[in-house]
């Protein structure tokens, strides 16, 4: 009897490589409500799903950094920052948090600046980039706004 050899491999590595969480990068998930508070200057990030916009990330100026992980609301200990700033807030930024698994995670914010408008800029492109303690990555991109509220 004739196999098919693409099947074949298929069912052997996934005998010897099953897929868990364990093996793969963060989940992100939706912010669901964000706003820059009155007075503050922020960033917020979204990326698409569904053809549409979805926050992911929001920075306020004085280090609170947000994104909801594995379906968790988790807070990033910022790492880094470098490339031009808009509104005090660097086009490159890393970070680090636990995930609810008790993972360490690594994130990544990269920012193309785009268009200003008073009190801030679009991010016309960027990405934001995951990184598991197993080494997986998931890349998504993003589009966003960085600006102050008076």
């Amino acid at each position: 009897m004739a196999t098919n050899p693409s099947t074949d491999v298929s069912a052997r590595l996934a005998a010897v490589l099953p897929v868990s969480s364990a093996t793969e990068a963060p989940d992100l998930d939706a912010l669901g409500r964000y706003s820059i508070p009155q007075g503050r200057c922020g960033l917020v990030l979204w990326t698409l799903a569904a053809g549409k916009a979805v926050p992911v990330f929001q920075s306020i100026s004085g280090g609170e950094t947000t994104m909801k992980i594995e379906g968790t609301p988790v807070l990033l200990l910022q790492t880094g920052q470098a490339g031009e700033a808009r509104v005090g807030i660097p086009a490159f930024q890393t970070f680090e948090a636990m995930t609810p698994s008790n993972g360490r995670v690594d994130i990544e914010t990269r920012a193309a600046w785009g268009v200003g408008f008073p009190g801030g800029a679009y991010v016309e492109r960027g990405t934001i980039t995951l990184t598991g303690e197993n080494g997986w990555k998931r890349v998504l991109p993003i589009a966003g706004i960085a600006g102050c509220r008076a």
